[in-house]
């Protein structure tokens, strides 16, 4: 997101009362970045409201570019999906996005007194 990658592309999934999901450049839920992320799990990072995930195919470990936000909790997901971050402020504007807004950017915000180092996580290979 440093580089602009996310700036202009679109939501291109909504489901309600589930997730929307973007970051896919042809916007057809089909894209990648070239470069796969491998499922990451920790038992702590939970699928609640405005949970950040990184969407996949089948293949556990075919993250690429593509996340979505849960519009309510989905405990179903978890140790599924890789969580890799929440929204906490604005979640009132992520329930109203809907498939085809545009992203204009995205700002990643890093609290580092909120990081612990000692929570493991697991690279999952299924």
């Amino acid at each position: 997101s440093k580089l602009g990658f996310y700036d202009g592309l679109i939501f291109h999934r909504y489901v309600p009362d589930f997730v929307i999901q973007g970051g896919d450049p042809y916007g057809t839920g089909y894209g990648n970045a070239g470069y796969n992320i491998p499922l990451e799990i920790n038992e702590k990072a939970k699928h609640v409201e405005g949970a950040l995930g990184i969407a996949r195919a089948q293949d556990p470990n075919s993250g690429s570019c593509q996340f979505y936000i849960t519009l309510k909790e989905t405990p179903h997901l978890d140790g599924n999906y890789t969580v890799f971050g929440k929204v906490i402020k604005g979640m009132d504007v992520v329930k109203k996005l809907r498939k085809g807004d545009i992203i204009e950017k995205i700002e990643i915000m890093e609290d580092t007194q909120k990081i612990k180092m000692k929570e493991k996580v697991k690279n999952v290979e299924k």
